[in-house]
């Protein structure tokens, strides 16, 4: 089993065997050691050692003949007396085991779950009490657990099938899988808890209203998902506004382009050109300064 570290013992310094060796030989042994704590020497072949060990297969070569001459390794590079000096008990995951069912079996021994009847005068009133307390509460903290567990459950379902709607909508517009990583899954869960009264039929129906629209259908879903709710009452154009001039209730108007401030003056300025060059303008302007009733004499004189 492979480890994250080893035990390397201070006579290593000390050691002849070790010393007398050139320095240069001396790295080489510490990395045999940290291959073995890795648990792959034993499956490299030589020129595999000598890649790691950034030597060359000669120079590997020389250092195994020296590291088997003073006793540190056999032939099949298992290193002697490995086993006596690395403690099975140095694993963190054995460690972290052992924890939780001393920790588990702590937890058990002070719970109490059933409630002691007693026959005649019972005087031990106080723990009674404290074992019905501890039955509560362990009743409760299982309810609680229960609740909960429920919950994450129904939020992981819930969570599935919005997924898959998002990916029948990318399969219909792109020829590529939908990208989906940790940003796609936290912008739909984040949706999702802001959005918990929508339904999975109302949220297919936005994603029909995005594929009528005038978007980039190849953004990532990351990018999208927190507006999708733009498109509930129906497709929108390239500027947020309704295609086809569709209104909150369904209806259609005519689509109208968007007009800045100088067109809009600009149209009606050639309105009144065209008023003017009408043939009943003459009339309508005497119409309109005459101001009020005949005989009242006062702009009754026309103006052509």
């Amino acid at each position: 089993m492979a480890m994250p570290w080893f035990r390397f013992y201070h006579e290593f310094a000390n050691d002849p065997k070790v010393q007398e060796m050139p320095e240069v030989h001396q790295r080489r042994l510490v990395m045999i050691f940290c291959l073995k704590a890795c648990d792959v020497l034993v499956t490299l072949r030589d020129r595999s050692i000598a890649f790691h060990l950034r030597i060359t297969e000669q120079e590997l070569a020389e250092s195994k003949q020296i590291f088997m001459a003073n006793g540190f390794i056999t032939e099949s590079w298992e290193i002697v007396n490995w086993a006596k000096r690395q403690y099975v008990s140095d694993s963190s995951t054995d460690r972290t085991r052992r924890y939780r069912e001393r920790r588990r079996t702590s937890q058990e021994r002070h719970i109490v779950t059933d409630v002691t009847k007693c026959d005649g005068l019972d005087t031990d009133t106080d723990t009674d009490t404290e074992q019905i307390k501890n039955s509560s509460r362990a009743k409760k903290a299982r309810v609680t657990k229960k609740k909960n567990s429920t919950k994450t459950e129904v939020a992981k379902s819930r969570h599935a099938e919005f997924k898959n709607a998002i990916f029948e909508y990318w399969k219909s517009k792109n020829e590529v899988d939908c990208p989906w990583q940790q940003p796609e899954g936290m912008q739909l869960e984040m949706w999702l808890k802001s959005s918990p009264s929508v339904t999975v039929e109302q949220f297919m129906q936005m994603l029909r209203h995005r594929y009528k629209s005038e978007v980039n259908h190849a953004e990532r879903p990351s990018i999208w998902i927190r507006h999708i709710t733009g498109y509930a009452n129906g497709p929108l154009d390239r500027f947020r506004n309704p295609l086809g001039g569709s209104t909150q209730n369904g209806t259609n108007r005519q689509h109208q382009p968007y007009k800045t401030k100088w067109d809009r003056i600009t149209e009606q300025a050639l309105a009144l050109v065209d008023e003017e060059n009408s043939p009943d303008a003459g009339v309508e302007g005497s119409e309109s300064l005459s101001g009020g009733s005949e005989g009242d004499g006062v702009g009754s004189k026309r103006i052509h």
